[in-house]
């Protein structure tokens, strides 16, 4: 079975809301998890069987696609898809790249890939290039925020109608209507209505203690590379692993959970300067492909409360 879509970012934008909320549609099949085998190092081209092989379970389904949100800023991934999914409709949702570069960090600070430390540090560190070396995840946190950039790459392998670009503001506001658009856009039945349409599967967490609590659970669950760039599920856990995760799990539940009060934390107006000059030319690009209007976001400078 051959998928017909794939939701390819960016990353901390909803794309995990769009995600779940298609997988709810009747008509629609949806690898449950992510599907990297596009970027490097997972591609090679002899495995096409093997990846057509998880959307068997589609076959009868109006659509059937998958999601990964590297996708988007992978300059390798846009040709692959193009040579083996030419007919394939991309969904891609953004974000205003100073609120996302906040999320982006929280999120690799949970998985052990960024320092825990106060956001306003760890970005003017990810800004002059001082975590690259020991951090080498923190290099995306910046690079996934050109979306202009990446957008106009996918423009030169897929035509535009076949692209569906939403907003993050819009899904946290509309999400009906945007799921809507999106069922409109695949050509299912769009009088469909989700269930968990008040769900964000992948809320950011940004208290630092309740962020160190966790790290202490991933460690238990995965492994990193050598080259601390990606994550490995353990093969084994043991009993002892396992009860340590109960407790961890419980501790999260019924007491950080509850004591966490915290918002998206505030960067400092001298961060949010050099982040807008960062992305400025970039979004103006942006909003020229698509011919939107994006004045409300931060890199303009519009102080807004974030969802």
């Amino acid at each position: 079975m051959r998928p017909d879509f794939v939701i390819i970012g960016a990353p901390k934008s909803a794309t995990t809301f769009v995600h779940f909320r298609l997988i709810e549609h009747p008509d629609v099949y949806m690898d449950p998890d992510e599907v990297p085998w596009f970027c490097d190092p997972d591609y090679r081209e002899a495995d096409f069987p093997e990846f057509l092989a998880r959307f068997e379970a589609g076959h009868g389904r109006a659509a059937v696609g998958f999601k990964r949100p590297d996708y988007l800023a992978r300059r390798e991934v846009s040709p692959r898809l193009a040579r083996h999914l030419p007919d394939a409709r991309i969904i891609a949702v953004l974000r205003d790249p100073v609120d996302r570069a906040v999320s982006h960090y929280h999120h690799l600070i949970g998985y052990g890939f960024a320092p825990v430390r106060d956001v306003n540090r760890g970005l003017d560190q990810v800004l002059v290039g001082d975590l690259a070396r020991a951090w080498p995840r923190t290099e995306e946190i910046l690079e996934a925020g050109f979306y202009g950039a990446q957008i106009e790459r996918y423009l030169g392998h897929f035509p535009r109608e076949r692209m569906l670009i939403l907003l993050h503001e819009q899904v946290h506001r509309e999400p009906a209507e945007t799921m809507r658009r999106v069922f409109r856009f695949l050509e299912i039945d769009e009088a469909f209505e989700p269930e968990h349409l008040d769900q964000r599967p992948q809320a950011v967490v940004y208290d630092l203690k309740r962020l160190r609590w966790r790290r202490l659970r991933n460690t238990i669950l995965y492994r990193h590379s050598p080259d601390r760039m990606r994550l490995f599920p353990r093969d084994r856990i043991g009993p002892l692993s396992r009860s340590t995760l109960r407790g961890i799990d419980w501790v999260d539940r019924r007491l950080l959970a509850r004591w966490d009060r915290a918002r998206r934390p505030e960067l400092n107006d001298t961060l949010v300067a050099r982040l807008a000059d960062y992305y400025r030319a970039d979004t103006e690009r942006l909003e020229a492909l698509l011919g939107a209007d994006l004045h409300h976001w931060r890199v303009f400078g519009t102080e807004k409360k974030a969802a």
